[in-house]
């Protein structure tokens, strides 16, 4: 929950100069980066203030307990959101850096609302260098540009993060740092993940964070509860045909989950046709996807690194694993057509980086 505008109103601080920092260093390349961010440092802490101004944190009192709470919330700080430009120079790092000295600027600034007397909780949607992801989310830049250190949260009762969907403690922060996770699984590649909400009981007073970023005795407690309602996702695999889904169909195994179903093949077997799929489908309409991977047989199967094969052999073994079928000739051919195409396109490129 938020007070204030989220839009830009201009009032954050611009990037530094570049000629004063490169005036300021004599014009050695690491003393003007030094004084850059050393100039970039206070702007971040000025821009810091000013965003807080639009992101004021939320004050009140628990009717049932007098208690106060404040929540400094800020959702997904990009640079249109703030209105502002991270950095002039576009190198990952550079990006990275300034990303994350301007969140911590604005982080610190909005816990200059936090109250001795009351309980503090930051509420955010960020991705925290070290976080555990899964296929299902979406990237906001992962382990790039748009990446927080732990130690950039302000002191605090408690973090809480959205973003990842597995349930997780952030190490290395100053305070309790937690993504939840989503209440459901939301893709395959969460098959087996357990979800859960949590659940704290925070006094006023300092927070004492415990090891692991879990909250001490003196900050409050937190439990985990897990969550049962909703489908379930899961994979099944079958090794040489449907004989083993439909064992497991007369078996009733998983009765009320999504199944994301693979068959395993060797390479030349028959697939299962579009009417045996289709009974396969109604006696189990739970099946909502159907992959084959179709294996390579004989006492070389796996024998050959996929690296040390041609392109247009790698090519083939991937059509033949998602299709099931072969690759014509002219498919082949305009595969590796592309190919070429693009390694000229990057020789041309690293040329031009170098000058020649």
């Amino acid at each position: 929950m938020l007070i204030g505008p989220l839009d830009a109103d201009g009032a954050a601080a611009g990037e530094p100069d570049a000629g004063a920092g490169a005036a300021a260093a004599g014009g050695r390349p690491a003393a003007r980066r030094e004084a850059g961010r050393e100039r970039q440092s206070g702007l971040d802490e000025s821009a810091g203030r000013a965003e807080t101004e639009r992101f004021r944190p939320l004050s009140l009192v628990v009717p049932r307990t007098g208690e106060r709470l404040v929540v400094a919330a800020l959702p997904f700080p990009s640079e249109r959101r703030l209105g502002t430009l991270f950095s002039a120079d576009p190198a990952a790092e550079a990006m990275q850096d300034a990303y994350d000295r301007r969140v911590r600027a604005l982080l610190q600034g909005m816990a200059g609302a936090f109250r001795p007397d009351a309980v503090n909780v930051v509420l955010t949607h960020l991705f925290v260098a070290g976080g555990e992801t899964s296929d299902s989310e979406q990237p906001i830049q992962l382990g790039g540009a748009y990446t927080v250190r732990p130690e950039s949260f302000p002191v605090a009762h408690y973090v809480a993060l959205g973003h990842l969907h597995r349930p997780q403690w952030v190490a290395g922060a100053p305070a309790p740092v937690r993504y939840a996770g989503a209440p459901l699984q939301l893709g395959f590649s969460e098959a087996g993940f357990a979800k859960s909400a949590t659940v704290l009981e925070l006094r006023p007073g300092a927070p004492v964070p415990a090891p692991e970023g879990r909250p001490g005795a003196g900050g409050g407690q937190v439990k985990e509860v897990f969550l049962s309602s909703g489908r379930p996702l899961v994979r099944w695999r079958a090794e040489g045909g449907l004989a083993p889904v439909w064992r497991r169909i007369e078996r009733g195994d998983d009765p009320t989950a999504w199944i994301e179903l693979e068959l395993a093949l060797p390479s030349g077997a028959d697939l299962p046709g579009e009417e045996e799929i289709r009974r396969l489908r109604a006696a189990r309409p739970g099946i909502v996807g159907i992959r084959f991977a179709i294996a390579p047989v004989g006492p070389a199967a796996g024998a050959v690194r996929l690296r040390e094969l041609p392109w247009d052999e790698r090519f083939r073994r991937f059509y033949r694993e998602k299709t099931g079928a072969e690759p014509g000739e002219e498919l082949v051919k305009l595969f590796l057509a592309y190919l070429n195409e693009l390694e000229t396109e990057e020789d041309g490129d690293a040329a031009a980086s170098a000058g020649i």
